[in-house]
């Protein structure tokens, strides 16, 4: 989790046979929480405006400038491909999520899984 613009991923491998297989790693990153004033902005400013900065306004300070979740976002696939630079490595996510996924697969030339929605779906059947 980045606090200062709300960006939220973590990295997962499968087991096998007991153990962690770290040839394969999935980036997953978290989507819009409705209750986090940082995500809403991403979603309006970054996502929508195409904003490469990240403004927040708070009632009782000057508005303040930070990185996008795009690039805390990109900092986080790095240190994962730094720590396992022969993984294959994928990424997916949901709503905010799906476009932070689909923006780093491309970046980097990875393959990206497709975000399930959970409300269409069971998560079995197509």
């Amino acid at each position: 989790h980045e606090p200062k613009n709300g960006m939220q991923a973590m990295a997962v491998a499968p087991l096998v046979n007991g153990k962690v297989d770290t040839s394969q790693v999935v980036i997953a990153y978290a989507g819009t929480n409705s209750s986090d004033k940082l995500d809403i902005a991403t979603d309006i400013q970054t996502v929508g405006a195409g904003s490469d900065k990240l403004k927040s306004f708070d009632w009782f300070e000057a508005p303040r400038s930070t990185d996008p979740q795009s690039l805390t976002a990109q900092q986080f696939a790095d240190s994962i491909r730094n720590q396992y630079p022969f993984a294959t490595i994928t990424t997916t996510g949901h709503s905010l999520g799906e476009s932070l996924a689909f923006y780093i697969a491309a970046e980097n030339k990875w393959m990206m899984d497709a975000a399930v929605d959970w409300r269409k779906s069971d998560g079995y059947k197509k």
